[in-house]
């Protein structure tokens, strides 16, 4: 893990030491995950980079353009580098398909237990990240999606890195990059504004239990979408059935 930990802090090419180690054909044991995407072909028009691996080394490199603001770096660059993971399995759901990969990958190679549940994170969310962009999806879902993340600020931002690192155009790429950093932004506002609170609730006639949790997380959502804090607990306690539970 050191020396892996070396290129993906200290070097502003991380992805060269992967190279090497493809060429010396020594990335497995360690790192069969990332070796089983070598040769795996991806939509040209897409990703006319190459092949799953190239993509992912274009990605690392672009993501040490962004690590050193990111909170942890280390646990954002393991990030990127195992987010395309899944492609060796199921091109079509390799999303979902990567999380284990992920998960026995940097298990393997000793990375720490919180940086291994960012990577898996990640890994499962990022298309629905890039969904965003490509389907015109509208803030509250966003700020949905965001919320849902582990780290909204990561999950954006190694989406930013996939992007980067497909060959497509830089028009296009600046353009989901500028709508991604857009959407991370409004949702930065609205979650540091003002909040449902279990009081309110209370206030309002709810009761301390179980149900008040369930309550607390509905409002939050409405809240996200776009509710005011009163109104996203009154909307709340007027979609559960009954006080019984709490």
């Amino acid at each position: 893990m050191a020396a892996t930990k070396k290129a993906l802090l200290h070097s502003d090419a991380p992805d060269v030491f992967f190279r090497v180690l493809k060429r010396a054909d020594a990335l497995a044991p360690w790192c069969a995950e990332l070796s089983a995407l070598i040769g795996v072909r991806q939509n040209t028009r897409h990703h006319p980079e190459g092949d799953a691996f190239e993509h992912t080394m274009r990605a690392l490199r672009a993501a040490a353009r962004a690590r050193d603001e990111r909170a942890d770096p280390l646990a954002f660059m393991l990030a990127v580098l195992t987010h395309d993971l899944g492609k060796a399995v199921d091109r079509r759901a390799h999303a979902q398909a990567g999380v284990p990969l992920c998960e026995a990958m940097l298990a393997r190679i000793g990375a720490r237990k919180a940086d291994i549940r960012l990577s898996a994170d990640i890994c499962r969310l990022h298309m629905r990240a890039h969904d965003l962009y490509h389907r015109g999806q509208d803030e509250a879902v966003s700020n949905l999606l965001l919320d849902e993340a582990l780290s909204a600020d990561d999950l954006v931002w190694a989406a930013v890195c996939d992007t980067r690192g497909t060959g497509r155009s830089g028009e296009k790429a600046a353009q989901e990059e500028a709508f991604l950093l857009a959407r991370l932004d409004a949702y930065a506002r609205i979650a540091s504004g003002p909040m449902p609170t279990a009081q309110m609730l209370i206030d309002l006639g709810a009761e301390p239990g179980p149900a008040l949790g369930r309550m607390m997380q509905s409002a939050r959502r409405y809240a996200l979408c776009g509710e005011t804090p009163q109104t996203a607990c009154r909307r709340a306690l007027e979609e559960t059935p009954s006080h019984t539970d709490f």
